[in-house]
């Protein structure tokens, strides 16, 4: 029966290619249970591997007292079911925040940070390190830290990344003895061999604000954009951008986004999402940019539960998104007797329907424009040219040739002259700020509605 089983998970991978079986509509949201324990989890993160596959990798208490714990890995070719877990990490030491990545030659990197556990009131952090797999995740290297001079202390909490010549970075947030943390970034140009590099993101020649956690994400211009958290009660995030690799940094500036343990992705449509630990409502939120963190749409919540803990991590395939975080479970009969386990969440990302059943009529000097109304559309683009083959130039941020960006799904059109032709075309538009091109925050353009305005039609309005 077991045998049977298995034939026929290897038929639903051969069929789908490897990859995961899409079967959400835009707008749902589907949870799951990746993976339980009695002991205590956190900080899992997630990627999806060139086979299709998802991975997720996560800490685990050992639970014999001694404050150690194991970085695990977990795989699934659909998101539902997954392999036992396997160890990648076990020093002996207490392993914190482990982050992954799949480089474009197949390279895996997992970065974490480590401290020696003395006391349940004083943990020495013992340095920032990395595993390697040169085979698709089967196996891993032995961790080699990272020196870092001149810092008594290092962490890292979010994914490197890699830039298009090939040079790593991974964000991390270091201090010395009686100094609040920066935020840095470590650079690797030999794929990892070394990190001879260090630069700041962050920091307060006060000595008085620790900014942490920093999340990283290369955009398609090639910038990089980091959000920092600060170890002070504000809780908002910060932004900065840098245009050189990683070298030098611009001046912090509020995000508008209030979390901590930022997640930063840039989707495979084209949208840069932000996943964080949301401070108020608790539980799991996610923020949009249209505009590569120009500007943050609306906060939307993937979960709400008081339950849920921190470091969320996020991979994209297609226009799946999918997002894993810790979630405690109190006992039924005893809440002491709770148990950790790892949620997945699963929705769906992409650009707005083409307006449909677009229709106008001319009454004197003016062209009535209605269509019907765009689910999750904030607003509409108007566009109006003279001749029939005028493309809409949806891919520009200030296109030419639009006329109008309504609200409501009509619009009138009183600028317009007898005897003359017109076509319009319309698109769709989800977010209020600047929509940037292949962002998927504007639709496709319906095609030309011609209307044509009779020369007398002045004196018949």
């Amino acid at each position: 029966m077991r045998l049977y089983g298995i034939m026929i998970l290897l038929i639903s991978i051969f069929l789908t290619g490897c990859s995961i079986v899409d079967d959400l509509r835009y707008g749902d949201i589907r949870e799951s249970s990746v993976y339980r324990s009695g002991g205590a989890l956190s900080s899992p993160n997630a990627i999806r591997l060139k086979t299709g596959e998802l991975m997720v990798v996560f800490l685990e208490n050992t639970g014999d007292g001694s404050g150690t714990s194991k970085i695990l890995k977990i795989q699934s070719v659909d998101g539902k079911h997954w392999t036992a877990p396997d160890t990648l990490v076990s020093t002996g030491f207490n392993c914190q925040d482990p982050s992954v990545v799949q480089l474009r030659d197949g390279l895996i990197v997992v970065n974490f940070h480590q401290t020696i556990h003395e006391s349940a009131e004083n943990r020495n952090p013992a340095g920032c390190f990395t595993v390697r797999s040169f085979d698709n995740g089967k196996t891993f290297t032995a961790p080699r830290k990272i020196q870092i001079p001149g810092y008594d202390r290092s962490a890292t909490s979010d994914a490197l990344i890699e830039l298009k010549d090939g040079t790593l970075l991974i964000p991390a947030y270091c201090g010395r003895e009686g100094s609040p943390s920066e935020a840095l970034v470590l650079i690797s140009r030999d794929l990892g061999e070394s990190w001879k590099e260090i630069e700041v993101i962050a920091s307060d020649p006060e000595g008085r604000i620790s900014y942490e956690k920093p999340s990283i994400c290369l955009l398609p211009d090639d910038t990089i954009l980091s959000l920092v958290q600060t170890g002070e009660e504000e809780m908002m995030l910060y932004q900065t951008i840098s245009g050189d690799g990683g070298k030098t940094w611009s001046p912090l500036y509020p995000s508008g986004i209030y979390g901590n343990d930022p997640d930063l992705l840039l989707a495979a449509t084209g949208t840069l999402l932000c996943v964080y630990r949301d401070s108020w409502p608790h539980g799991m939120s996610i923020m949009r940019s249209y505009d590569m963190g120009r500007s943050w749409e609306k906060e939307s919540v993937l979960s709400s539960s008081k339950y849920c803990m921190g470091s969320p991590g996020s991979a994209s395939y297609g226009d799946n998104v999918f997002t894993v975080y810790v979630e405690e479970v109190p006992g039924k009969l005893i809440p002491s007797e709770a148990i950790m386990k790892i949620q997945g969440v699963r929705f769906i990302l992409r650009k707005p329907d083409a307006p449909k059943g677009c229709a106008a009529s001319v009454r004197g000097n003016r062209v009535y424009l209605r269509w019907n109304s765009v689910s999750d559309a904030d607003y509409y683009r108007v566009f109006r040219y003279e001749e029939p083959d005028s493309i809409a130039e949806v891919e520009y941020s200030e296109p030419r040739n639009l006329i109008a960006t309504p609200v409501l799904s009509q619009y009138t059109d009183s600028d317009v002259q007898p005897g003359q032709a017109y076509y319009y075309r319309i698109t769709a538009v989800m977010g209020s700020g600047r929509i940037l091109p292949g962002t998927g925050g504007s639709s496709d353009p319906t095609e030309n509605i011609r209307v044509e305005i009779a020369a007398d039609s002045a004196a018949n309005e």
